[in-house]
């Protein structure tokens, strides 16, 4: 007769899957048969610490995700006012060259803080030179829009840096839980140590080792191919 074998929970296992997989499976049967409620609680309590993580985690990405979005939209914003200027200063093209010595893509290629500090090198340049009136305004729009994405790429490294640490902490708290699930199969083995079928039953089947064959079938040729090769009647067609 087989042994009984029972699936642990591997290293890398999504913690969706640890919860709503594992946790699960093995509190359902544990409660049903009514055995181990020192296991009960040692697998509650660390599932719910890694359901907590898990939600931390969830909300951080989104917010990190956001901040990212916000960040780029202000820099589409620096993009717009710099291009305003260099069309305002048009109306003086050696006074244009002179802010702009490398033309207008060199002010619009930098990203992030490069960006900044080309926006403040633009607004030094300006503020040093006798440009027009209707200048003006669109310095004022420049500076304040530089205030916007520095405060948002501020915000976005921020919101990055938070999420790095709860991921760190999911990770950790995912160790925590699979060691509690092994010492939940060790402390059901003490308790029933000549009967390993019972203790593999608390626990989901292992997955089997066999696969069967994919009853779909076969991904046909793109189009216009025949074996790999191009089809080229279309070609002597046309020469023709």
């Amino acid at each position: 007769m087989p042994s009984a074998r029972v699936r642990l929970p591997a290293i890398g296992t999504p913690s969706e899957k640890l919860l709503d997989d594992y946790a699960k499976h093995l509190l359902g049967a544990l409660r049903r048969a009514n055995v181990a409620p020192a296991a009960v609680i040692e697998i509650e309590r660390a599932a719910g610490a890694l359901s907590s993580v898990l939600h931390a985690r969830e909300l951080t990405l989104r917010l990190a995700t956001r901040a990212e979005a916000l960040a780029e939209s202000a820099e589409v914003v620096i993009e717009d006012e710099i291009r305003a200027l260099y069309a305002a200063l048009s109306v003086k093209r050696p006074l244009r060259d002179s802010v702009f010595p490398e033309g207008l893509g060199a002010s619009l290629a930098p990203r992030g803080d490069a960006q900044i500090a080309e926006v403040k090198r633009l607004l030094d340049v300006t503020h040093r030179a006798k440009v027009p009136r209707s200048v003006a305004s669109a310095l004022v729009r420049m500076g304040a829009a530089n205030t916007l994405l520095s405060s948002r790429l501020s915000a976005s490294a921020s919101a990055h840096e938070a999420l790095v640490a709860t991921v760190a902490a999911e990770r950790r708290q995912a160790r925590a839980f699979r060691q509690r699930y092994r010492w939940a199969f060790g402390a059901l083995t003490g308790l029933f140590p000549s009967d390993a079928a019972k203790v593999a039953g608390f626990f989901k089947e292992p997955p089997r080792d066999t696969t069967e064959p994919s009853s779909l079938p076969s991904v046909p040729p793109p189009t216009g191919r025949r074996g790999g090769k191009p089809r080229k009647v279309a070609a002597k067609r046309n020469s023709a």
